[in-house]
């Protein structure tokens, strides 16, 4: 027969297991869920970046042939210089389009993450504290039930051997 002293070890014991496994099981699931979030996030700052730089490569080179028929025109008609500006115009226009649409979508990217996915990471979280505390909860009353139950055992058996005894 075990004493409540026993019960209560093993009751320690059977707590310390389960919160152990349920930390466990959180962090895994946690870490599960979050890690395509932290990878998309990752990949779209390596793809700004990979823009940004293409962005700049074509915007020295198309400036650099540009830069140099510049200087040289200086020293011509007023026309010839009007007509290298439109020119230039009709270059950079397209580039400022690119660089503003770059702009909208980095907006864009950073209201997805704070509208939709953090909103979502900290119901998820509140998900898996509600459930933790269920459980935990749930194990209390069912330790409950078990020393009810050892007791309720004794009493039949003492029942038990009167009854055979009359």
């Amino acid at each position: 027969m075990l004493t409540n002293e026993d019960l209560q070890a093993i009751s320690d014991l059977f707590d310390k297991k389960f919160d152990e496994k349920f930390d466990k099981k959180f962090d895994e699931k946690f870490d599960e869920k979050i890690k395509p979030i932290q990878h998309e996030l990752s990949s779209l700052k390596n793809e700004k970046h990979d823009i940004l730089l293409t962005m700049s490569d074509m915007l020295d080179k198309k400036l650099r042939p540009i830069k140099y028929e510049l200087d040289h025109l200086k020293n011509e008609t007023h026309d010839i210089s009007l007509t290298m500006s439109e020119l230039v115009d009709k270059r950079i226009k397209p580039i400022e389009h690119t660089l503003g649409n770059l702009e909208n979508e980095t907006h864009d990217i950073r209201m997805l993450l704070e509208n939709d996915a953090m909103p979502r990471l900290k119901n998820i979280e509140s998900c898996y504290m509600d459930t933790y505390e269920r459980y935990a909860v749930g194990a209390e009353e069912m330790e409950a039930m078990k020393v009810d139950a050892e007791i309720m055992k004794k009493l039949l058996q003492e029942h038990q051997t009167k009854l055979k005894a009359l």
